[in-house]
């Protein structure tokens, strides 16, 4: 067996991921990853300040990480004896420079291979990423989604990976459960998960320093909207709410370009701080402001152009979250 293993991907050759046995030392196992994922980092906000979309960065992360994590796997966990499984924004295939990854480790038994999964999980926290984990049985996933309705949405977002794929199709199918959050129960609780946290920030847009994610308007609000479409009209995109007569073209339009402007400032907010920032701070403001070609007019500052562009953007989310699901509201209820 040759101690290097290289991701076969579509991205450069310099991009290997240097995968090893036991044979190779574990500090040198770690400077080798460690250095891929730099590596990498570095090409993508190489590419970002070049012009490149950020959605297509924030898509290519993702896939990368999946190449680099399932020569891991390879590397510690035998062959289909469990199912790795992505969750949240990993699971949606969206990364930012410094995003968390959540992963699901599905398997049959939670004492079996504990010792492998537990070295596994160990090696992605020592190469650096902030990792979200969980190990459980399909039965264990039912019982978590009933109990979290935030869990559930993890389970409904989630991508498979690596592994038994017939066990991710079982834990897909317990979407067709009538007991399992049905459309109507689902709605009504995100719903609430909204309007709660829509309260920590009192009810408005116009945050001083608004957290990019979870302020309204934010992008929590135009992924609550993806989640009751996908429960209720398993729906894979927004944009399929277009062909299905749900929503306008304009209507689809308006969110899309919202939702690339909000990801657009989430990403050059991390390319600033080198590390997971959603806090939209005053001293961050100017530096972003000034990234996006806004200058000094005399009748307004770079940056509070750039704060009415965020502001208008975050209406427009908050407006269109507010149509759409008073219209799932009809639908549903």
């Amino acid at each position: 067996m040759s101690t290097i293993q290289k991701v076969d991907s579509t991205y450069p050759p310099q991009f290997s991921v240097a995968l090893l046995d036991d044979s190779i030392p574990h500090l040198e196992m770690l400077g080798l990853g460690r250095g891929a994922l730099k590596q990498f980092l570095d090409y993508q906000f190489k590419k970002y300040d070049d012009g490149g979309a950020v959605s297509e960065l924030i898509t290519e992360r993702s896939s990368f990480i999946d190449q680099f994590i399932k020569k891991i796997w390879a590397a510690y966990i035998p062959e289909n004896v469990a199912t790795l499984i992505a969750v949240g924004g990993y699971g949606r295939g969206e990364l930012h420079p410094y995003s968390d990854i959540d992963l699901l480790i599905l398997c049959g038994s939670l004492e079996e291979h504990k010792e492998e999964f537990s070295k596994f999980i160990t090696l992605l926290w020592d190469l650096g990423f902030d990792v979200g984990s969980s190990i459980r049985t399909i039965e264990d996933c039912i019982t978590a989604g009933l109990e979290d309705i935030t869990t559930a949405t993890n389970l409904l977002e989630s991508r498979w990976i690596t592994g038994d794929y017939h066990a991710f199709e079982q834990l897909q199918n317990i979407w067709n459960h009538p007991s399992f959050w049905e459309s109507k129960a689902f709605f009504l609780g995100k719903m609430d998960e909204q309007k709660n946290r829509h309260k920590r920030f009192n009810d408005t847009v116009y945050q001083l320093e608004p957290n990019i994610k979870e302020s309204p308007g934010g992008l929590r609000d135009i992924q609550t909207i993806y989640w009751v479409a996908k429960r209720h009209f398993k729906a894979n995109s927004i944009n399929e709410l277009v062909q299905r007569n749900f929503i306008s073209t304009e209507e689809y339009l308006e969110l899309e370009a919202a939702y690339k402007f909000l990801n657009r400032t989430r990403f050059a907010l991390q390319h600033l701080k080198k590390r997971r920032e959603d806090r939209l701070q005053f001293d961050n403001q100017q530096s972003i402001a000034e990234s996006f070609g806004y200058t000094d007019t005399d009748e307004k500052m770079a940056v509070e152009q750039f704060m009415s562009s965020y502001y208008r953007n975050l209406q427009t989310v908050v407006k269109l979250n507010e149509i759409l699901l008073q219209h799932f509201s009809g639908s549903v209820i």
